[in-house]
């Protein structure tokens, strides 16, 4: 009984309080082919009053071209000058009907997280990275389901190389993206007013930028 009791009255306390504590990250999401940027309020629950007088987030529209299920809570905002990403294409194999691709990559803005995105259509098979070889998965879950997902962590200003083997002569079509918790001088007015109730979790307050690669 106590414990139904205990859970009744936490249902009527406010949201973004001691007794209610929400996580609430911020997510910068640039889009470099279309030259688009949103702010994302990234919680389960209503954006914090505070929060939402400051910025409009009543945008719902697909964040990531890859993802096939609507964003809600996005801002439109201002583009910023980034550079992207350092890609070069090394040597190339042509086999009879598979084609591999040596490549190299890394971020021009100091991004933590690299990320290769892939559709089934690709014909990704493998990857070979530091001479292991590894087969190529679609993710199960989250906003790259269905997809196959390559990340590197911790490249900050390294530099990438991996190998990139496909079923068929292409063209193979996909994303490169990179991830950064250093968000952007706009964020600062929303930080400023996002209550100690409202935390970021699990990798927090994002900065995104993606960009259309193909071979």
């Amino acid at each position: 009984f106590l414990i139904v009791g205990g859970t009744a009255g936490a249902m009527w306390m406010p949201l973004y309080s001691t007794f209610r504590t929400q996580h609430l990250n911020f997510h910068f999401v640039q889009d470099l082919d279309e030259n688009t940027a949103y702010w994302w309020a990234q919680t389960q629950n209503p954006v914090p009053e505070k929060v939402a007088t400051e910025m409009e987030f009543v945008h719902e529209l697909l964040l990531y071209p890859w993802n096939e299920s609507k964003t809600k809570n996005l801002a439109a905002v201002e583009t910023i000058d980034i550079a992207s990403p350092r890609f070069v294409i090394g040597d190339i194999r042509n086999a009879e009907q598979d084609q591999s691709f040596d490549i190299t990559v890394s971020s021009m803005r100091n991004a933590s997280r690299i990320f290769f995105i892939f559709p089934e259509a690709s014909g990704l098979q493998n990857f070979r990275l530091n001479g292991d070889t590894f087969e190529a998965k679609l993710a199960p879950r989250g906003p790259a389901k269905g997809n196959y997902v390559i990340m590197f962590s911790g490249v900050q200003n390294k530099q990438v190389g991996i190998t990139l083997n496909f079923a068929g002569t292409g063209p193979h079509a996909g994303f490169l993206a990179e991830g950064s918790h250093h968000l952007p001088p706009s964020a600062v007015i929303l930080l400023k007013v996002r209550d100690p109730h409202a935390v970021p979790v699990h990798q927090g307050d994002q900065f995104i930028s993606f960009q259309k690669i193909e071979f």
